[in-house]
């Protein structure tokens, strides 16, 4: 309407023209809304690739040491920020390397143990879960033989039943035993161990297993047992003598007898004799 009179006016407006900037209202909102969406897509993609790589890293990590195939060395990325899992990361990293220091100490001790010592872990059926490479070679026994075997596969039959009961009876109470055992090898051969078994307890006070560690004292048992029968043949030989030594001074107390006898009985009369001539009576008559 025009102001002041009955006239107005009628625009015709093509529908397209009339919501043109409209739908370029809307086309550029929606290029603004997904430029948003992609974005914060970006954002979130990065922020959770940042959170998550440290995670899948170290557990990469621990999974390849918990499969033995890795050292544990903590991916230089995740170490140059100062959030949580980079301190997480340091302090795992750490204690790994005292962990894999320890190891290698173990390690060496291992083999010192090995080539000094003969080494055998039974568990608490008595069965054979463990020897190093001097058991065998002194039993006589590959591994294959031995293990998930009765320890008493190498028994002597020299010890009697209570000396095996009173070694079970020391380890199921928690305690030490150390001692001499003599035992027999596969070739029927014997041998003697100086044995130190242990009892490995765990934290509910359990025996797991026990553990012996032994060495071969067969050559100074075979000298020992030389020397005793040196020792009784010697005490033999000595008392032999001494029984010669008694034969031949009661044949000299029979001897002497004799001839002590022999020289009297002639020596009766002339002292017979002499004391009558020493008999004044006697010398008168004459």
């Amino acid at each position: 309407m025009v102001p002041g009179t009955d006239w107005g006016y009628i625009v015709e407006v093509d529908e397209k023209e009339a919501y043109q900037e409209i739908a370029l209202l809307q086309f550029w909102l929606f290029i603004a809304i997904g430029c948003l969406i992609i974005i914060t897509s970006i954002i979130v993609v990065v922020s959770a690739n940042r959170l998550v790589y440290p995670i899948k890293s170290l557990t990469k990590t621990v999974s390849e040491i918990h499969e033995e195939t890795s050292k544990f060395e903590v991916d230089p990325k995740i170490m140059k920020s100062n959030d949580e899992i980079t301190v997480l990361a340091k302090t795992m990293q750490n204690q790994m390397s005292k962990i894999e220091t320890s190891r290698k100490q173990l390690l060496e001790f291992k083999i010192a143990l090995d080539e000094a010592a003969i080494v055998s872990i039974v568990d608490p059926n008595d069965k054979i879960i463990f020897v190093n490479e001097q058991f065998c070679k002194t039993s006589k026994y590959s591994r294959e033989e031995l293990l998930e075997q009765n320890h008493h596969i190498t028994t002597s039959g020299y010890h009697t039943p209570e000396f095996y009961k009173e070694i079970k009876k020391i380890l199921t109470s928690g305690e030490t035993w150390r001692g001499e055992i003599k035992n027999k090898a596969k070739d029927g051969s014997f041998y003697w161990l100086k044995s130190v078994i242990i009892p490995v307890l765990n934290e509910e006070k359990e025996i797991t297993s026990y553990i012996q560690v032994a060495t071969d004292i067969t050559e100074a048992k075979n000298k020992e047992e030389l020397l005793l029968e040196s020792d009784k043949e010697k005490s033999k030989t000595i008392e032999m003598q001494l029984e010669e030594l008694k034969l031949v001074d009661k044949q000299k107390q029979e001897f002497t007898s004799m001839i002590t006898h022999e020289l009297k009985t002639p020596l009766t009369p002339i002292i017979g004799f002499s004391d009558a001539l020493m008999n004044p009576k006697l010398l008168g008559i004459l």
